[in-house]
């Protein structure tokens, strides 16, 4: 998360072109490129070619508190060039199943974690690939 705030504040995740050595290059371009081909098995736990990162931070119990939670799915090597369709794709379809056997908890245009329990939700991508790692952090 660190990594893509900085790439942000240094305007390296847009469209920009920058000259190196006598030639036009896209930043983003040139960190996708680079993290495909160095830094894909940088977990350890094989390649990765989408990753999904959400970190909420508030106060419980009068203490505050950080949720992180961390995406991953099979390897390129199974899912291929079809893990960013399968990671848009495999929630909805979780979701529209939901909807169609009644598991809604609450119907109208409201957030998805208020209709669906997020802990089963979790379980369902799980049964399809896609795990879900929770972090929680907790200071006075």
């Amino acid at each position: 998360m660190h990594a893509l705030r900085v790439f942000a504040e240094f305007q390296l995740t847009g469209d920009r072109e920058v000259s190196f050595n006598n030639q036009e290059i896209s930043s983003k371009a040139f960190l996708r490129q680079h993290i495909l081909e160095h830094a894909a098995d940088l977990g350890g736990e094989g390649e990765w070619a989408f990753l999904l990162n959400v970190e909420v931070l508030g106060k419980r119990d009068g203490k505050l508190v950080r949720y992180e939670y961390t995406s991953s799915h099979p390897a390129r090597a199974e899912w291929g060039t079809t893990a960013t369709a399968r990671v848009t794709g495999i929630p909805a379809s979780i979701g529209a199943q939901k909807l169609a056997r009644g598991e809604v908890a609450r119907v109208g245009v409201v957030a998805p974690e208020i209709c669906f329990e997020p802990q089963v939700f979790f379980q369902e991508l799980s049964r399809r690939g896609i795990i879900i790692k929770e972090h929680v952090e907790t200071s006075e």
